[in-house]
């Protein structure tokens, strides 16, 4: 019975999905009508309709852009007209494949509950549940979710996986838990047990990380998947990533976040935080390999009992906690751990201090000195290395994804599909991605030896593989952050920067915000005018943000006058003002912004500003898409006492020219940047899409024949419908070049 409310419920969404696929029906041989039309769909011109179906989009107005499509005038050029066919034949094939998919998940779920109760595999159905709320368009999403069996089956995971975290089976737990938080995100509903288990593992993986390779191998092996690689412990040494972990530190740490995080969360709430870290460290008993005294039945529970009063005295504290509450928590907790289980006080100190600031937000924390190095990578976009993009391939093995152009890796001859097999003689068989880049880099001007196998064909066509050594010296990378539609040549800002050369539509991807990217945009604008730039496709899609600097000076490109950004303070208060400085180059041409739920922080900043903008008439962009993740916090970063350490704390939140506040809230329903013309695309889109885009990308080094795909066929294949949807729009804003207008542009070039 509950299976088949179920299956009636998909159904009857996925009948809904239909009647919008009937408008598609036969769209293979669609070709734009002139045909007559009714009065109020009766367009005039290309121009007009042109500028209709742009004020379509900037309103949001599906059905009315629709309906500009499907009647489109007679006159428009072929390229236009192939771009329409294509466009609509895509619409069609995602609402086919949408509805295909919904039927699987559903049937999928539908056999797991068929199933006795011992024998069903509550992961399994959770996954076909989370398929069929992401496939559902966004306004449907809250349906799915209120279907009863649905939600029977909610139940009936959570009660599992709460089962499954009091037998400490941390897997099968957190698995449950992950997933069910993504059901529920909005609603926050199995957040904090989805953050518990995820730090219980994390202190696994830092203290046991032999364990966590069993525990991990076991739960594959378990699924029927193939085993792990064997382990490999390099580093992995916990006493080397705890170096530098001081009280002294911890104490200006949560001092600071006391005094300053935009939420006011209180001492009390900081410190219980600590205490409950300190409660799931002693009680992970997959830690007694690192620390045998946790195996000690007397002495753990006579620490959990002094830990239990240690709690009860703190609440009592109440408001009246301070900071000498805190230091009087850790004096207590650190006597007990000496007395009891005589834990390393860097550890101590270390988790205390990791869940005292998970009370805060996920992006507040201290920056201990081993994670230093890293947070200047991510941060300022360059570093010290060899200059490689590396992946896991699907046997796990450490593959060069695409190296830098003119770096040692580059020069050396290292080139895109060599495995690297160990680094400084160390084997990299069962390392994860973040051991091989601590191996790698480095400080500059240091030398490191890679063995590298590489693959070639003979002229009989066999593949043979060759092992070869490349010792390079570590130098100063730094990472290139615009990039354009097409690679040309083997240097990094060798770009096609046209995605349609013959109307002069640009194409530009800024991929983060780093020190360099407004240099590197300036550069891509020059190149682009002097070959005759109309538009532009801004594409700020996965991009997880970076230097608030940066994201104004790139705003500024596009705007002349008015503010960009401003911030909220914990007192309510709005200042730090920043403006246009009459910088802007692009502000004359048509722009669509492509932003999508990857886009997050200076990418909400940009495409927001953009946005409200172009609202009140100051400029003409579209932004396109799905909504942002609504990342629109402040942190400042400075140093703490102690050994290399630093606070990152939110203090502010960002606001956008019209006062929006793009942060997301916990338990809110509205939050990022929404688009001003949605356009989603299924998972499996998005997924084929970023592998060709990331294949096309890559750099051609060495004389091995690469197959890297043509970026078209993001738009062939109707792989990308928010790429096609931007094309469409500046097409169409866009008339093709006149002979003369075409004999300049190939002048210029």
């Amino acid at each position: 019975m509950k299976s088949r409310t179920l299956r009636t419920s998909a159904r009857s969404f996925l009948v809904g999905l239909a009647a919008a696929t009937v408008a598609f029906a036969g769209v293979a041989h669609w070709t734009p009508a002139a045909q007559p039309v009714t009065a109020t769909e009766q367009v005039v011109g290309v121009e007009t309709w042109a500028r209709e179906l742009w004020t379509a989009a900037s309103s949001g107005s599906s059905a009315r852009f629709e309906t500009l499509l499907e009647h489109a005038p007679g006159e428009i050029d072929a390229a236009l007209r192939e771009t329409l066919v294509s466009y609509r034949n895509s619409l069609a094939a995602r609402e086919h494949e949408r509805a295909e998919q919904m039927r699987k998940a559903s049937e999928e779920l539908e056999a797991e509950l068929t199933k006795a109760e011992a024998e069903r595999d509550l992961s399994k159905a959770l996954v076909s549940a989370v398929q069929l709320v992401e496939l559902a368009p966004r306004a449907r999403r809250q349906a799915v979710l209120n279907d009863p069996t649905l939600r029977r089956v909610v139940e009936a995971a959570a009660a599992k996986a709460h089962a499954h975290e009091q037998r400490g089976e941390w897997l099968h737990a957190n698995e449950l838990f992950y997933r069910l938080n993504l059901l529920f995100d909005v609603e926050a509903t199995y957040k904090a047990d989805a953050e518990r288990l995820a730090r219980r593992l994390t202190m696994i993986q830092l203290y046991a990380p032999r364990r966590m390779w069993e525990l991990r191998n076991e739960h594959r092996i378990a699924s029927g998947e193939n085993p792990l690689p064997p382990y490999n412990a390099v580093a992995d040494n916990y006493v080397e990533k705890l170096r530098g972990v001081q009280k002294v530190t911890v104490r200006e740490a949560l001092r600071a976040a006391a005094d300053q995080h935009v939420d006011r969360v209180s001492m009390l709430q900081i410190v219980l935080g600590g205490i409950d870290a300190i409660e799931t460290l002693v009680t992970t008993h997959d830690l007694r390999q690192t620390f045998p005294s946790l195996a000690d039945d007397i002495a753990r529970e006579a620490f959990l009992v002094r830990l239990r009063d240690v709690r009860q005295r703190t609440t009592a504290a109440a408001h009246a906690a301070n900071l000498t509450t805190l230091m009087n928590t850790l004096a207590l907790i650190e006597q007990a751990n000496a007395e009891l289980l005589d834990l390393p006080v860097e550890a101590i100190l270390h988790e205390f201090a990791g869940g005292a600031t998970s009370q805060l937000d996920e992006f507040s924390g201290v920056i201990w000195p081993e994670e230093v190095r890293h947070f200047e990578r991510t941060t300022q976009g360059n570093f010290s290395g060899v200059g490689i993009h590396i992946m896991m391939d699907e046997l796990r093995n450490i593959k060069v994804h695409s190296p830098l152009e003119g770096t040692p890796a580059f020069l050396a001859g290292i080139q895109p599909g060599d495995v690297i097999r160990s680094v400084d003689g160390v084997s990299t068989v069962g390392m994860g991605i973040n051991q091989a880049v601590e191996l790698i880099t480095g400080p500059r001007g240091t030398k490191v030896m890679l063995g590298i196998e590489r693959r070639t064909k003979t002229e009989d066509g066999e593949e043979v593989a060759s092992t070869l050594e490349f010792e390079l010296t570590r130098a100063q990378i730094q990472v290139r952050t615009v990039k354009g539609w097409q690679r040309t040549g083997p240097k990094e800002n060798d770009w096609n920067w046209f995605i349609d050369e013959d109307r002069g539509i640009g194409y530009l991807r800024i991929i983060q915000f780093t020190e360099a990217t407004t240099r590197e945009l300036d550069d891509a604008i020059e190149q682009m005018k002097a070959k005759g730039l109309t538009s532009l496709i801004l594409d700020l899609r996965f991009n997880p943000g970076g230097l608030l600097s940066e994201a104004i000076s790139v705003s500024d490109r596009f705007l002349t006058s008015g503010t960009i950004v401003s911030t909220q303070n914990r007192a309510g208060h709005v200042g730090g003002r920043r403006g246009a400085t009459s910088s802007a180059k692009l502000n004359q041409i048509p722009v669509v912004v492509l932003v999508n739920e990857g886009s997050a922080s200076a990418s909400e900043i940009v495409s927001g500003a953009l946005q409200d903008h172009a609202s009140d008439g100051r400029m003409n962009a579209v932004v396109l898409g799905e909504r942002t993740f609504g990342k629109g916090s402040v942190q400042r970063v400075w140093p703490l006492p102690g050994d290399n350490s630093a606070m990152k704390l939110t203090t502010e939140y960002y606001l956008l020219p019209k006062g929006r506040k793009i942060h997301r809230q916990p338990g809110a329903s509205s939050w990022g940047v929404e688009p001003d013309f949605e356009v989603d695309m299924l998972p499996s889109q998005i997924a084929k899409a970023l592998e060709i885009r990331q294949n096309a990308d890559i750099l051609r080094s060495g004389d091995r024949e690469l197959d890297i795909p043509d970026p078209r066929l993001l738009l062939t294949e109707g792989r990308d419908l928010q790429l096609h949807a931007a094309v469409v729009l500046l097409q169409a804003r866009t008339p093709p070049a006149s002979p003369l207008t075409h004999s300049v542009r190939e002048n210029r070039r």
